[in-house]
């Protein structure tokens, strides 16, 4: 089956995906109805589950991972991320996914909580969901259900969702910066630039769009520009996380840069629960012995 769903577009309209699902003959659009009218069940049928890819200080440890929400279609088998989140969006299935995932991810650091080991998870968090009235009391039921301390808890959201949803979507930060959470900016430096937000806003850590991680080894305008976001970050008192890391040299320079965290397939490729589990506890048994 012929498909092409993603397009980039410049959205003007605030709480609009960032990706914009276009047809282009019956066969786009029979997909596009098939998979909408899935979504709507795909919780219920159990077809959902994540990954986790982890996150490295520069001496190997640990220190965070993101959660990855996949799917597994009984008849289409995987779908891609990139083109079913943009159709729940259009769709508004946004925020029950956005809420299965924020419990999956609670339910693991609950149970890595009961085994005292100490680690952090982040999600990814839509715009569209985030503006929603009710988002921050049901985000937060659902952590406080599992006893979840806050602070092992980051939300990602992308830099251009920030700066168009201006009013409402900063004022959910704050909420949320409030409530204990830590806040992270995706895709950093792919945004509008406006970077007043970043001393008007309680955000806790930056993560350099791998653009600019893989330009880095032919470039040096590029790697000046990463070494000079990271130096902006130290002097808001920001973390910064060097994404898409898949070479020993992207890793070497984005050190030399001064990012402070690392994650990309030349560390760990995203990896099922259990895998992740068996990691965090080997790394956790290794730094207490």
């Amino acid at each position: 089956m012929s498909r092409k769903p993603l397009r980039e577009v410049k959205n003007t309209s605030t709480f609009k995906s960032e990706h914009e699902y276009f047809h282009v003959n019956a066969s786009d659009i029979e997909r596009y109805n098939y998979i909408k009218h899935s979504l709507s069940r795909a919780i219920s049928n159990n077809e959902l589950y994540i990954e986790l890819q982890p996150q490295y200080d520069a001496t190997q440890n640990v220190i965070s991972s993101e959660v990855l929400l996949r799917w597994k279609h009984p008849h289409m088998g995987t779908v891609s991320p990139s083109e079913f989140i943009p159709i729940a969006e259009e769709n508004d299935f946004i925020a029950e996914l956005g809420l299965w995932v924020c419990s999956e991810a609670c339910g693991l650091l609950s149970e890595c909580q009961s085994k005292k080991i100490n680690t952090k998870l982040s999600v990814n968090i839509s715009a569209k969901h985030l503006a929603r009235a009710d988002f921050v009391s049901k985000f937060v039921a659902i952590v406080n259900k599992w006893r979840v301390s806050h602070k092992n808890l980051t939300l990602e959201l992308t830099e251009g969702a920030l700066i168009r949803g201006v009013s409402v979507i900063q004022r959910r930060v704050r909420e949320l910066a409030e409530q204990g959470f830590s806040l992270s900016i995706d895709d950093f430096g792919l945004g509008d630039s406006n970077l007043n937000y970043l001393q008007d806003l309680p955000i806790t850590e930056l993560k350099v769009d791998r653009v600019f991680v893989e330009a880095m080894e032919g470039s040096q305008q590029k790697t000046l520009l990463v070494t000079s976001i990271c130096n902006m970050a130290k002097a808001l008192h920001i973390n910064t996380v060097a994404e898409g890391i898949e070479t020993t040299g992207q890793l070497d320079q984005a050190k030399a840069c001064g990012c402070g965290a690392f994650q990309g397939y030349y560390l760990d490729k995203p990896m099922s629960v259990d895998d992740w589990k068996s990691k965090i506890s080997e790394k956790q048994y290794k730094e207490g012995s």
